[in-house]
Order: C-alpha cells, then structure tokens, then sequence
C-alpha cells in the first residue's frame, strides 16, 4: 500500500510539473516577453531560407507557450511553412486545421510563398474546401455587433478626415469614440484581432480598432497604458501592437520611443533603441522594414 501511495504522489508531481511547465495566453503568472524574441528571431531565419532552425526555435517554443501568431509575425503559420520545407510532417494535416480553426489562416507572407505552398498542397490531405469551412468556423466565433461597430467607428473617423480635415468633426467624433472605447474595454477588454478576429468592411478592406483608438488624445490613450502592458506580458497583446500605441503618444511631441513608424521622427533614445525594443520584445529597430523587404524584394 506504501508503495502504491508513492507511486502514486510521484505520478501526481509528474503531472502537475507538466502544466506547470507550459503558458496560456492570460496566466496570471504568464511572461510572453521571451517569447516574443525568440518568434521574432525564428522570423528572421525563415525570411532567409533557414527553415530547419526557424522549425527548432518554433517547435521548442509551441511545446512551452500557447502561440501567439502576432499580426505582422504569424509565427504559427511560419511553423506551417518550416514544417513542410524541412520534412517534419508528422500531424501536419492536423496542426493546419488547428491554426485555421484558431488564427483563421496558415498564410505566410515569403518570398518564396509559392513554392512552400505548392508542396503544402502535395502533402495536405486538408482540401481548400475544407479549409474554407474552417476558415468560416474561425469567423463565427466572434461579437458580430462588436465588429458591427468597430466598422461602423472607423467608418466614422476616416469621414472626418477624407477628402479633407473637419477639425470641427474631428473633435465632436473624438469625443463620442472615448465614451465607446470605454464601454468596448469595459466589456471586451482591448479588441484586436484576439477579441474580434480579422475585420473586414463591406469593400473588403481591413478594418482595425487601433486606428479610432490613435485617433483619441494622449491623455486618454495613457489611461489605458497599465492595463495595455499586462496584456503586452500575458501574450494578449503584440509588442508591436503595444509600442505604436506608446509611440503614438509621443509621435505628439515629434518623438518615438519605441521607433514603430518610418520616417522623419527622431527616436527619443537612438543610442539605446534597441535595448528599449527588447524589453517589451522587439526585435533591432529597423527589423520591421527589413522584414518587408526580404517580402516584397521588388516593391520600393
């Protein structure tokens, strides 16, 4: 019986050093900022054609932490192009119905993207069909009066400012969108493509919360900062989600912290911008349009 007992209590530490041992998006305990750097270098070596050691980062990475699939990452979908490039096949069809049903596509930007998706479809068993039907599952699991107003916001926004500024309209809609921000966080928390899914108007085109959220004063969108950070560390938030927001603040002042936009704004910091990056996971400034043009090599 002593022994049954032992046996018993080492199968118990067993299993719960196991959960331990992994993090979901939102623990409490959850620090998603070395995740981020280590997407980010995998990102980099699938954009140069190393996929067997993008496929090694990933892999390791997914068996520790729920996968994030930023937006202008997607490391999951990375995953799905190394896995094929490399050979290591094993539970593809089901790793991409996974990645559909859960982040609504498995589709990579890279330069070479036809050639990875031309040996997908030779491998796959997964029809387009099917990945249709799961693309449309992934659709259905979201707020459609959320996304009904965020279209509708935005809509709103880009009125005040296209063909020409109304600075009149601009302020009255400035107003009325901080009651609504307030009420959509309250209820949903920060809605990126997390809480609403890929949003799309009635001309196809994507719409983002994040621009009627820009579009507020610096004030209010410091509010918001504290709870915005704890998303940013518990994987519910990008850091290049979190550091525009940031550096919109500053962009008031002719300034960037973090240096997400392009241009002629100074960084407040340029001798330390990159270890300022990495403390919320971003890769070297510059990184972003490296990353585009190894993408679009023909686009200037």
């Amino acid at each position: 019986m002593k022994k049954i007992l032992i046996l018993i209590s080492i199968i118990y530490l067993i299993v719960i050093s196991c959960k331990s041992s992994y993090t979901k998006i939102g623990d409490k305990n959850a620090n998603y900022i070395p995740y981020y750097l280590k997407a980010y270098e995998a990102d980099s070596l699938f954009l140069i054609g190393n996929y067997q050691r993008s496929y090694e980062i990933l892999d390791s990475l997914f068996k520790k932490h729920e996968p994030v699939n930023m937006d202008n990452v997607n490391e999951y979908s990375t995953y799905i192009a190394c896995c094929v490039m490399t050979g290591n096949t094993e539970n593809l069809d089901s790793k991409i119905r996974q990645g559909i049903l859960k982040y609504g596509s498995i589709i990579r930007n890279h330069p070479e993207a036809d050639t990875i998706y031309n040996r997908l479809s030779k491998i796959t068993k997964v029809s387009r069909d099917e990945m249709k039907l799961l693309g449309q599952k992934y659709n259905r699991k979201f707020n459609f009066e959320l996304k009904k107003r965020i279209i509708r916001m935005e809509g709103e926004d880009q009125m005040a400012r296209i063909p020409f500024l109304d600075y009149n309209k601009m302020d009255e809609l400035q107003k009325k969108h901080e009651k609504e921000i307030e009420e959509i966080i309250a209820k949903y928390g920060y809605p990126n493509h997390n809480v609403t899914g890929y949003i799309l108007n009635k001309k196809n085109e994507p719409v983002s919360f994040e621009v009627v959220f820009f579009h507020q004063t610096a004030e209010n969108k410091k509010k918001y900062l504290p709870m915005l950070s704890n998303n940013l560390i518990e994987g519910k938030l990008s850091p290049f989600e979190y550091g525009s927001i940031v550096d919109r603040i500053y962009i008031d002042n002719n300034q960037l912290y973090y240096g997400t936009f392009t241009g002629e704004v100074p960084l407040i910091n340029e001798k330390k911008i990159d270890s300022i990056r990495k403390t919320i996971g971003l890769p070297s400034y510059g990184y972003e349009e490296w990353a585009f043009k190894k993408i679009f090599p023909n686009l200037k």
